[in-house]
């Protein structure tokens, strides 16, 4: 790229000397004035280059994140202060038996169980107020409800982060319905 830009800015000082030469125009003022505009020129695409450079970095990079965050194997919800999904992944969808489309906006509480609700909006609300990491496997007893309205059991582990000044929590969800069928079966042994 810099080779390229040099060969232009070269091509450029030359047919600006030629045209001076044509032109018969010598002078110190015309030569100053044609040497800075060259100088600007190449500073400028060089500035482009840097530009599009990084800017083709950070595309790389947002392709990366996305495809990390949509082939998790946990279900990734990420809701805002006043409870509204703004992001979820793939395996939510198959989660919870909703297109994103259908839940991106609406209230993460539609997702738990109706006698839970009350309950889960005042811990959602603490925990707005003194966010923890919190892991999955803390010994807490976990329900969702799907599109069809069944039940599912779960660990959900926790974690937050900040953007704009805007404080955002991130779910991780794992459905635990096998290891529950296959404790079961052993008490049951």
């Amino acid at each position: 790229r810099f080779s390229t830009l040099l060969t232009m800015a070269m091509g450029i000082i030359l047919t600006f000397l030629d045209i001076s030469v044509s032109q018969g125009d010598f002078t110190r003022n015309a030569l100053i004035n044609q040497t800075i505009s060259v100088s600007l020129l190449v500073s400028s695409s060089l500035l482009i280059l840097r530009y599009k450079g990084t800017l083709q970095q950070v595309r790389e990079e947002e392709k990366k994140l996305n495809a990390l965050f949509e082939a998790s194997t946990e279900g990734i919800l990420i809701s805002d202060t006043s409870g509204s999904i703004v992001m979820m992944n793939q395996m939510a969808e198959q989660l919870f038996g909703y297109k994103r489309t259908d839940l991106i906006g609406e209230n993460i509480d539609q997702l738990v169980p109706d006698r839970m609700r009350d309950r889960h909006r005042k811990l959602r609300e603490r925990y707005y107020d003194r966010p923890i990491t919190r892991p999955m496997g803390q010994g807490i007893e976990l329900v969702i409800k799907n599109r069809e309205g069944n039940e599912i059991p779960v660990e959900i582990s926790l974690n937050y982060f900040y953007q704009d000044d805007e404080m955002y929590v991130i779910s991780h969800i794992m459905d635990i319905s096998e290891r529950r069928r296959a404790q079961s079966e052993l008490k049951q042994a």
